[in-house]
């Protein structure tokens, strides 16, 4: 579902690429105002969530390959996830805010500040639950929704993790 898309942080001009499957090959690109740090799609592939190292994150529509949307996030970015539904974006920093933003219309609708620092965020499949860490050996749960979970979990070592099945 949709192309490739990759994000190179070096050199004089950062771009996003657009890569086709097939192919391997680039066969587009659309030019950034600042690198990329963390970026997410959606399952269909038709739109494209980028943070950028200068507090903004772009939305990007790829059949036209057009920024249709800027966002400013406040603080370094080092974890991003697309909620089941394509409905939300969940973007963790180093500051410990979570912004839960809206993926229809790229609007941060509300924050969450689980912990010091977010180095790791996956969110539960019925979409009640925020799971996130800070590199430590603890996951803090936060109720996104009615009966979502609340509380600490400490694995006694460094914890890195994912929601799966």
């Amino acid at each position: 579902t949709g192309p490739i898309i990759a994000a190179p942080v070096g050199g004089a001009l950062p771009v996003v690429w657009f890569i086709d499957r097939a192919t391997m090959t680039r066969t587009d690109s659309i030019e950034l105002q600042a690198a990329p740090y963390k970026g997410v799609m959606n399952s269909t592939g038709t739109k494209l969530f980028v943070d950028m190292n200068n507090f903004n994150m772009v939305t990007i529509d790829v059949p036209s390959r057009t920024i249709t949307r800027t966002t400013s996030v406040g603080g370094t970015v080092q974890a991003m996830k697309m909620a089941a539904g394509d409905t939300l974006i969940y973007v963790g920093t180093r500051l410990g805010t979570v912004f839960e933003i809206d993926a229809r219309t790229s609007t941060i609708r509300r924050q969450f500040n689980p912990s010091d620092n977010v180095i790791a965020l996956d969110v539960s499949r019925d979409g009640k639950t925020l799971f996130t860490t800070n590199g430590g050996a603890q996951v803090v749960m936060t109720p996104l929704a009615a009966g979502g979970l609340s509380g600490v979990v400490d694995f006694s070592q460094t914890a890195n993790f994912s929601i799966g099945g």
